[in-house]
């Protein structure tokens, strides 16, 4: 229980911390005041501005009054008056209300203010200008006056209705926050959420990573996590730090929009609730550290113990081995019948190896205590060595003092009864130690040291059941006692069975009452931590008019009732299972009673803070709803100001008939501020029930104690506070704590979700006296667009009977009756009427307006008596007219049908074929019509001299029309005449350029020719070179032909500027110009085709000729020596073969020879490869001949095509006949070499025959 009193007071620790940071930010607060108080005298204005250096700010910590330099208050005003809203700066040195607000007037309304007047001006001049500007200017209504203003403490309420009437009047502009523009404000809005999203959620998902609880038990996962968490505080949480400091900084920059409402700061993300996520990461880190830092320690004194007894299990087994060697060595004496010689040394080493080994143990019970993953381990390997001893013990006292002789062997008896009885001894004190632990254990006040002490008891219990293999041990060494001390022996172990069963009883009970007590006090700590876990959630919980949110609120508490009513259940079967263990006498009754106390109490708790919670969704749903109440009744205040100013506002230009709806509907709407009205005395009688929300705000203080009610009982040693009960709030830094006063006078720290702040609430009451003095506002705005209204109606309506009374003609006013020009006189003087009685109460029409208003009504009234008086003249004759518009008439067919002879001329196709004959007849046929076109003109010059006084008369009809049909063809004559003028010019051009491109084609022409005219390749290198000289003969000839094709192309362009004349004045296409153009195009790329073939030529025939040099050179040489070869063959065939020597003679000649011939065939084939190559050249140029002809005459006959003998197959038929000779040449070489061949074998063959014919007869 006090574990568990410990962390409670933990967690109040860090909610108090926690608040004071978000107390720290709370001090940086607004001091709102009200902008016009006291008005200074001329002379404390200069005062003020000469003393503007000396004046300093009072610290903030002083209290809430600054001091402020003139220039200073300026600034502020202009930072103030914001497009978001207005800011009022309270001064407490020098007011300057009447600059303030010819300033404003200033700021809206640029040029409308003499500023320097104004500081020569008093206090009541100053406001009397501005308030009249406002209203002139701005449309603002005069709702104060300059002798309400000019006081010491004037009406704040009527101060600030006036101000939200400017707020209305000021142009909706973007916004300038602090030197921030709108753009501006909107990436910083952005650059702040983005900022405040990601370090809340970095926040939020360490907080839960440190509040796991659950440790690795191994020393090295423990050493690498405490390695991660310094990394984190050193190197991963500055730099958030960093992006927190900045983001304060960011909202610093955007505070004032938040303010204004012109940006909506959702839920969390203010500075404040950062602070208070920052100090919750910080206890999370503090408390972190601590457990890690805990069990770093633990582990690694533990890891340290294992390391100890890691050495010393060494050293001690090494101690084991040496004493077995000697003992064994001693033994090997006595077996060969010599004295032991380390008989001392070996009982030396073994009490020193059972004092370690006892050392050893108490080490590996501190690691069972400690849970410690080696602590088994090594607790068997301690073992072991302890088995060991007892092993060498017994070999000691047996088998080396049993091998004495038997003077020694009696005298070392006692020795051996001595040994084995100190060892039952040894036994026997343990498990009498292992009693008292047992007896003397402790339970535990808290899971973790419940779960020590079981963890402990299972290690002890596992050595108790590993104990009984040593009495069985210690019965076996029973029979190597003598007679005398067998007796004492069976005490000690009748002692034995005894203790051991009592300890393995009792070891047996403690486990099962631990393995009780665990289970119930886990399942108990786990909904204790739930039940706290619930109570700093709704403790914390941000009651204040910041969190809005409360359908959510609501979710939450309907899923809280859920699971408090699923786990009642559970708590009551843990307070079964606890008052169980209590009645079966359970040996932790403490324990378990402060655990059910516990949940008992956690429990209460949690039901009266859902009490709490009902409450302040009741009240703040209540209070969010009426402040929504408030803002939908200004909006709708606003949007009905808003529709009367856009529907009702009128100008000169809106119709009667406009008027007469608008004033229609301006009666209805009167209605409608009447419900408007009745909807105020409702949210009158709500604003006195609506509870105080902005006090919960640390960043809101108060001045004097407020005022508090208690929604739930509270109790705790400082304090007691029941339900209903009235307290005081002392100090609201901390959010989530208060210090209360109660009633006894007693100040304690209480959660403040236990209260709430009562009625009345100040702001909801000022929010229903604005909108009450916003209602009185609209209905003057009402009754003054009302006035207006009117006004404008009977303006329009004089204006239409002026207009009417105005656009009567002579011949007009005769087709009218008296009846109805008589009635209309009269509308005009009843509207004039009505508009002289309403004119004066509306301020649209200024008085000069109205004076010209009369006098335009007098113009017309004078108007309508000339009307009057004309009706008496009579018609005037209009013969004269009627017969210059028949000859009109004629002269305009004559220009119409010169007109359409000119444009069928221009459309006529020319003839491909004449082209110049054709350009020649349409010049002469154009002249002669340029002709009749000159004498037309004349005529219509004359006509017009005579029209001239006929057309000042322009009431007649005919006159009109006269006037307008002389115009007509006047401007048909200038068309027709500069159409066939520009058509004339056009021809000329064209004839320029029918000629020069004629001249131009026949170049072409003979070029081509020539160049078609080649059939033939030359065969020869002469021939070769002598065509080359005159192709580059031919080609300086055609370089010299160059300017002519640009002499033709300067024509065309000449062409072109007269075609885009005639464009201008006759829009058509100049299809004869683009067929020139094109003729042009044709010429130029057949001259480019020329110049390109002659180069082309002068490239083959070049190659062609190396070519053909090549060949020659290998074929001439071919031919000579085949035929030398072949005379040279002939020459050796002649010589008869008389003997043998003669035939080997021709035979190596003809040898030779082959070789001669076998050795040149390389050079056949490279007069073969030179073969193709000038074949191939010689069929590329006949090709490019064929290509050339086909492209000059593409539409020739094949008939009438020449046919081209190929040069090439003159030089394939030498090739053959050449490789022809070498081949027969070869193949008779060969044949007579195989013929000499055959006639020495047959020669050789008769010579031996001959040779042995001789020698048989012998």
């Amino acid at each position: 229980m006090f574990s568990l009193k410990r962390r409670l007071s933990f967690k109040k620790r860090r909610t108090g911390s926690t608040s004071t940071m978000a107390s720290s930010v709370s001090d940086l607060e607004d001091h709102v005041v009200m902008l016009c108080e006291e008005i200074p005298s001329e002379s404390s204005l200069d005062s003020g501005r000469s003393s503007q250096s000396t004046e300093t700010h009072s610290p903030m910590g002083s209290g809430h009054e600054i001091h402020h330099k003139s220039e200073f208050e300026d600034k502020e005003l202009h930072r103030g008056f914001g497009m978001d809203g207005l800011r009022l700066i309270e001064h407490s040195g020098s007011h300057r209300g009447d600059l303030y607000s010819v300033h404003f007037a200033e700021m809206n309304g640029p040029r409308l203010i003499d500023m320097p007047r104004v500081y020569r001006q008093s206090n009541l001049e100053n406001l009397e200008q501005a308030f009249s500007v406002a209203e002139n200017k701005l449309g603002v209504t005069r709702l104060l006056d300059p002798e309400d203003v000019d006081v010491p403490h004037p009406d704040e309420k009527s101060i600030i209705t006036y101000v939200s009437s400017l707020y209305d009047a000021m142009p909706r502009v973007p916004d300038v926050q602090d030197g921030v523009k709108a753009n501006e404000l909107e990436l910083r809005w952005q650059e702040y959420q983005e900022l405040v999203t990601i370090l809340l959620q970095w926040i939020r998902r360490h907080i839960l990573l440190f509040q796991e609880t659950t440790l690795p038990t191994s020393f090295h996962e423990i050493e690498i996590l405490w390695r991660q968490f310094l990394t984190f505080k050193e190197i991963e949480l500055p730099p958030k730090e960093v992006d927190k400091s900045r983001s304060t900084l960011l909202f610093q920059s955007i505070e004032s929009a938040v303010q204004s409402g012109q940006l909506k700061l959702p839920p969390g993300y203010h500075p404040i609730d950062v602070e208070k996520e920052w100090g919750r990461l910080h206890m999370a880190i503090l408390e972190r550290e601590r457990l890690l830092r805990v069990e770093f320690e633990r582990l690694e004194r533990l890891q340290q113990i294992v390391n100890k007894v890691q050495m010393e299990s060494g050293v001690c087994e090494e101690q084991l081995n040496q004493t077995e060697a000697l003992l064994q060595t001693d033994i090997r004496l006595l077996n060969a019948g010599k004295p032991s010689q380390h008989t001392l040394e070996v009982e030396r080493d073994l009490d020193k190896a059972d004092g370690m080994i006892r050392l050893l143990f108490n080490d590996v019970q501190l690691l069972k205590d400690g849970r410690h993953l080696q602590a088994e381990q090594m607790y068997r390997r301690v073992f072991r060595l302890h088995e060991r001893l007892v092993n060498l013990r017994s070999d000691y006292a047996l088998r080396l003092k049993s091998g004495a002789t038997t003077a020694p062997l009696k005298q070392g008896r006692p020795e051996l009864d001595e040994v084995t009885l100190r060892y039952a001894q040894d036994l026997l004190a343990w498990l009498e130690d292992s009693q008292r632990r047992v007896d003397a254990g402790e339970w535990g006040s808290d899971l973790p040291s419940v779960e020590a002490q079981l963890g402990g008891h299972r290690g002890l219990h596992q050595s108790v059941l590993d104990f009984s293999a040593k009495i069985e041990r210690a019965r076996a060494d029973e029979t190597q006692l003598s007679p005398v001390s067998k007796v004492t022996y069976r005490e000690y172990l009748g002692k034995l069975d005894l203790h051991y069963n009592k300890l393995l009883n009792s070891s047996k009970s403690r486990l099962r009452n631990l393995e009780s007590l665990y289970s119930f006090v886990s399942a108990a700590t786990k909904e204790l931590m739930w039940l706290n876990d619930r109570e700093e959630e709704e403790v914390n919980y941000d009651w204040s008019e910041r969190n809005t949110n409360m359908a959510a609120k609501k979710e939450n508490y309907s899923g809280l009732m859920r699971e408090l009513e699923l786990r009642e259940k559970k708590m009551n079967e843990i307070q079964t299972s606890g008052e169980n263990l209590i009645q079966h006498g359970h040996p932790a009754k403490k324990t378990i009673e402060d655990f059910t106390a516990a949940l008992q109490t956690q429990w209460s708790w949690i039901l009266q803070l859902c009490c709490c919670i009902e409450t302040h969704l009741r009240e703040n749903t209540a209070y969010y709803q009426f402040f929504a109440d408030i803002r939908g009744a200004e909006e709708r205040l606003k949007k009905m100001q808003e529709m009367m100013k856009k529907k009702y506002t009128c100008d000169r230009n809106t119709t009667a008939t406009r008027l007469e709806d608008l004033l229609q509907d301006a009666t209805e709407e009167r209605e409608q501020l009447n419900e408007f009205k009745n909807e105020l005395s409702n949210l009158n009688k709500r604003a006195k029930s609506i509870i105080q929300l902005k006090p919960r705000d640390s960043t809101c203080p108060f001045r004097a104690k407020l005022p508090i009610q208690a929604v739930c009982d509270f109790k705790q040693m400082e304090i007691t506070v029941h339900k209903g009960d009235e307290c005081v709030l002392v100090n609201n830094s901390q959010p989530s704590r208060w210090k209360v006063l109660n009633r006894s006078g007693d100040e304690a720290l209480v959660p403040s979700v236990c209260f709430l702040i009562p009625p009345v609430n100040k702001e909801a009451v000022d929010c229903v006296s604005s909108l009450e003095a916003g209602q009185q506002q609209t209905l003057l705005l009402w009754q003054t667009l009302l006035v207006d209204l009117k006004a404008l109606l009977s303006w329009q309506l004089l204006m239409k009977d002026q207009q009417i009374v105005r656009s009567w003609t002579v011949s007009l006013f005769k087709t009218l009756k008296a009846d109805e020009y008589t009635l209309i006189l009269r509308n005009l003087q009843l509207h004039y009427q009505d508009f002289l009685k309403n004119g004066k109460e509306s301020k649209i029409f200024s008085a000069n307006e109205q004076k010209q208003i009369e006098r335009d009504y007098q113009e017309t009234t004078q108007h309508f008596d000339n009307l009057l008086r004309t009706l008496e003249k009579g018609e005037q004759d209009e013969s004269i007219c009627k017969s210059l518009l028949s000859q009109l008439k004629i002269l305009r067919l004559k220009i119409e049908d010169c007109e359409a002879q000119t444009l069928a001329r221009i459309r006529q196709p020319s003839d491909r074929e004449q082209l110049l004959k054709d350009c020649l007849q349409k010049t002469e046929q154009q002249k002669s019509l340029q002709s009749e076109l000159e004498g037309i003109s004349k005529s219509l010059a004359s006509l017009s001299e005579k029209a001239q006084p006929l057309e000042a008369s322009a009431e007649q009809s005919s006159g009109e029309v006269l006037r307008t049909e002389l115009k007509i063809t006047l401007q048909k004559m200038q068309h027709t005449q500069s159409i066939s003028t520009i058509y004339l010019e056009k021809l000329k051009t064209v004839e320029v350029v029918i000629r020069s491109t004629q001249g131009a084609e026949d170049v072409v022409k003979k070029y081509e020719n020539r160049l078609r005219e080649v059939h033939t390749v030359p065969t020869s290198l002469p021939e070769v070179e002598h065509y080359c000289s005159e192709l580059q003969i031919m080609r300086s000839e055609a370089d010299s032909q160059g300017p002519l094709f640009d002499l033709v192309e300067s024509d065309l362009s000449k062409a072109s500027v007269v075609s885009q004349r005639m464009l201008q004045v006759h829009s058509e296409r100049d299809v004869e110009l683009e067929q020139h153009r094109q003729v042009l195009g044709s010429l130029q790329d057949r001259w480019r085709a020329v110049l390109a073939q002659m180069e082309l030529r002068q490239r083959e025939l070049q190659m062609l000729g190396r070519q053909l040099e090549y060949y020659r050179q290998s074929y001439d040489w071919l031919i000579r020596w085949i035929a030398d070869a072949k005379q040279r063959q002939e020459d050796i065939q002649a010589v008869p073969i008389t003997d043998s020597k003669t035939l080997k003679e021709q035979l190596a000649q003809e040898k030779k020879l082959l070789e001669e011939i076998e050795k040149n065939k390389e050079k056949v084939d490279e007069c073969q490869k030179y073969a193709k190559n000038y074949i191939d050249t010689i069929k590329d140029y006949e090709l490019q001949l064929v290509a050339y002809k086909a492209q000059v005459e593409p539409l020739t006959s094949p008939l009438k095509k020449t046919k081209m003998e190929s040069a090439s197959d003159n030089i394939i038929q030498e090739y053959v006949t050449l490789r022809t000779r070498y081949s027969e040449l070869m193949t008779l070489t060969s044949q007579y070499i195989k013929f000499i061949t055959d006639t020495q074998r047959r020669l050789d063959d008769e010579e031996v025959r001959e040779t042995k014919g001789t020698i048989m007869p012998n």
